[in-house]
């Protein structure tokens, strides 16, 4: 099967966490890059988490980010992270007008083992 490669774009809403990416069954999801920018005229803090088998793992929390400023992860080889089947990124905005810019390949879900 060959690897399909998206980009998503979403208007983020304030003081919600806003699911970004679910994988879906049968899937890993490789994701290249995330881009968040601040588009309102105010500093605001953002929160971004790995959701996985239930449990979120916070990658940045927190994190105040200026009026206009951008934050963007990932782009050059070989930095990525691979979520498994269910797994889900969610992004926080405590206030503002966010928007994020996700790009990703859908995968065939490769076996698993536990460490």
């Amino acid at each position: 099967m060959i690897n399909m490669k998206f980009s998503k774009v979403i208007e983020l809403t304030p003081a919600v966490s806003n699911t970004t990416l679910t994988t879906p069954t049968g899937y890993d999801v490789v994701i290249n890059y995330l881009y968040l920018k601040n588009r309102s005229n105010n500093t605001a803090d953002i929160d971004v988490a790995w959701i996985s088998e239930g449990t979120p793992i916070s990658f940045i929390s927190g994190k105040s980010v200026a009026s206009k400023e951008i934050l963007d992860f990932g782009g050059p080889p070989n930095q990525y992270f691979i979520m498994k089947e269910g797994d889900s990124l969610t992004v926080t905005p405590a206030s503002g007008d966010f928007v994020t810019i996700v790009s990703f390949e859908l995968v065939p879900a490769t076996p698993r083992i536990n460490v």
